[in-house]
Formats: structure tokens, sequence, C-alpha cells
């Protein structure tokens, strides 16, 4: 089993050369987007935020909001760690806080903040190439993970 220290030099380590290498076979910027979305997935909505873990404290105060999540899905679970289910709930989860935060917002302050589901929908069918890439860099950074707890690297 690979420690946080060691998942997150991995990431690290990887995301440069996977993003060009990315941006050779497609496009420079699908390179970039790519390599970014592995970098910061996999930093910050890791498959250990299922417990108190590296990429948990790194949301800082806002950690509070994935006590729920933490409560729900077991450590190491299918749920946390299953090719492309524990992405996805991840990206659910966080996407139900941001809804709930938005109708918070909207309901108690005279703040109009809208991140509504057609507006999303647009910019995934304005942009469907940069929506696959980011996606497709958050699952390659949940997988570099899963192969490391898998095969940890010893010294």
């Amino acid at each position: 089993m690979a420690s946080g220290i060691e998942h997150d030099n991995v990431i690290k380590i990887l995301t440069i050369p996977i993003g060009v290498l990315i941006a050779l076979i497609f496009k420079a910027h699908i390179g970039f987007l790519f390599g970014t979305s592995f970098l910061l997935t996999g930093l910050w909505l890791s498959p250990d935020l299922d417990t108190i873990s590296r990429p948990l404290k790194r949301w800082g105060i806002l950690q509070v909001f994935w006590w729920p999540y933490r409560k729900m899905i077991p450590h190491r679970s299918f749920f946390s760690h299953g090719p492309l289910i524990g992405t996805s709930i991840r990206f659910l989860y966080i996407t139900g806080i941001v809804s709930l935060l938005t109708i918070l917002i909207n309901k108690f302050t005279s703040i109009n903040f809208s991140l509504d589901i057609k507006t999303v929908k647009s910019l995934i069918n304005q942009y469907p190439k940069e929506t696959i890439a980011l996606l497709c860099g958050a699952e390659a950074s949940a997988w570099t993970h899963m192969f490391q707890d898998m095969f940890p690297i010893t010294k």
C-alpha cells in the first residue's frame, strides 16, 4: 500500500510527461487540460478522501463538506477506489455540495448565483473534447492511485 506522500509524488512526477504525451497525440490544449485535471484531481479529489488523508487536509476548513462522504463510503471500497465508479461518485458528491451551497446562497443572501444544468450541458456540448480530456485526466489519476495501492513501489 502506497503512502500519501508516495501517491502525491507519483502524481506530480507523471503530470508533465502524461500531459505532453496527450498533447502530442491530440492537441496542446487537450494535453494541458488532461495534465491539469490529472494533477488537481490526484491531489484534491483522490480516492483517499474516504479517510483522514493528505488530500482531505488540502481542503482546509472546507474538509467539513467531505464528512458525510467519509461516513457513507467505506475506505478502499469499490465506491471510493473502483474504476470509473469512484471518480464518478466523487464528482457527483461535489456537484451535490455545490448545488446545495448555490441554493443556500440564493435563499439567504441577495446574491443571485446561478450554476444550472443547462449551463453545464451547454459547456459540455460546446467543448466535448475538452470535457473528455478533463474527465479522462481525473480518471487516469484515480487509476494511478489504485495501481500504486495494488503494486506499491518499494525502495
